[in-house]
């Protein structure tokens, strides 16, 4: 394993002895965290309110900026569709295409993205929405 080695770039053996001090010290130190990683951790069963809420509000601050950073960046497939979409036209298979070829916006979604972001949210909406109102679970189902 080269990573567990270390030259001290002294031929002196001597010499070499005294500077291996430090570096064996080090080592063995390394040695002790990774014995320690070793260790199993107490298994928690239970989880406090606090600690409930903390990891709810993580999730959800979590998936509020990954949506914020796709609104601001795409989702990166359109650079992939208007390529797909010009080589087609130049092959004259395809029709034109429903959007624009060559406009994609500064910065957010293209009208592309944003319609296939809305089309992804639209139907597991709808199917929630149907199982509130008949108090069931959409997942019960498993229509989702």
């Amino acid at each position: 394993m080269s990573w567990l080695k270390k030259s001290l770039h002294i031929k002196d053996g001597r010499e070499a002895n005294i500077k291996a001090k430090p570096v064996l010290l080090e080592f063995d130190s390394i040695l002790a965290r990774a014995e320690g990683l070793l260790q199993e951790a107490p298994l928690q069963t239970h989880l406090s309110e606090r600690e409930i809420d903390r990891m709810a509000d993580y999730q959800f601050a979590s998936m509020l900026e990954e949506d914020e950073e796709v609104r601001r960046d795409g989702t990166g497939s359109e650079e992939l569709f208007q390529a797909i979409a010009r080589q087609l036209q130049e092959a004259g298979v395809a029709s034109p295409p429903q959007f624009a070829l060559n406009v994609k916006p500064a910065y957010g979604l293209s009208d592309r993205e944003m319609l296939k972001l809305r089309e992804g949210v639209e139907g597991p909406l709808a199917k929630g929405k149907d199982a509130l109102a008949r108090g069931t679970s959409p997942l019960s189902a498993r229509s989702i």
